[in-house]
């Protein structure tokens, strides 16, 4: 699996909803502790494109250091788009759609210890998009969802994602293009307004993942202890 991980430490989040923290952390603390809860499942065919939007030199080594697998660094250009981090990942994805599967994620998604694993196993049987975190506001959305039991969870379908998600490449290849253009003004309103209407979506259930967001944490997963356990 390519993951193209966006990092970078703005405090504040794209959507303006305040971050969940422990013990007041800041988004460098955010951010390690983030990161090396993925390295936990990471295996030898995953490689990682670190999308670096202007990390000090020495967070950017510390990164490496604490990685598992093969990290590639990306700088993210300096242009007048401050949504560039996002094309740069994408067309850094784009450059290798052939591989067989890609995942986008967000530097303040928190993960469980397996996640990945779950994730690889989901890619096999599944053809569609998917995103790693069960936000507990889209159960107050109307709409009818579709439940799936899979081997250690179930899955639920989605009409929403944001910029942390996965596919196989063949899904990728089908809407690269439309991503690409709405990823230059945040639009991730694309997903519910066109993408997911085309191509089905889901998310498992507990998630593998949280976004460390006010009311939106992942449930049935105690995240305080999963924070705590991670040493930097």
């Amino acid at each position: 699996m390519n993951i193209y991980y966006l990092t970078s430490l703005k405090e504040e989040t794209q959507s303006g909803i305040p971050r969940y923290l422990w013990e007041k952390a800041d988004k460098e603390i955010v951010l390690k502790k983030c990161w090396l809860s993925l390295q936990e499942s990471i295996s030898e065919e995953d490689r990682i494109f670190l999308i670096d939007s202007n990390l000090p030199t020495k967070l950017l080594n510390w990164l490496i250091n604490n990685s598992v697998g093969l990290v590639t660094h990306i700088k993210v250009p300096n242009t007048n788009n401050k949504y560039q981090y996002l094309l740069t990942a994408l067309e850094q994805l784009e450059q290798n759609i052939s591989d067989r599967s890609h995942f986008i994620i967000e530097d303040d998604h928190l993960f469980v210890y397996d996640g990945l694993d779950i994730i690889r196993n989901c890619l096999q049987h599944w053809y569609g998009f998917g995103v790693p975190n069960d936000n507990p506001n889209k159960y107050t959305t109307p709409f009818e969802s579709h439940i799936y039991v899979g081997n250690d969870r179930h899955w639920r379908t989605i009409q929403e994602a944001s910029w942390c998600v996965y596919a196989n490449s063949q899904i990728w290849k089908a809407y690269i293009n439309l991503i690409k253009e709405n990823s230059k003004t945040n639009n991730y309103d694309i997903f519910k307004t066109s993408i997911l209407q085309q191509t089905p979506g889901i998310c498992p259930m507990p998630g593998i993942s949280t976004h460390l967001k006010e009311g939106e944490m992942t449930p049935l997963i105690d995240w305080t202890n999963r924070w705590k356990e991670i040493s930097i």
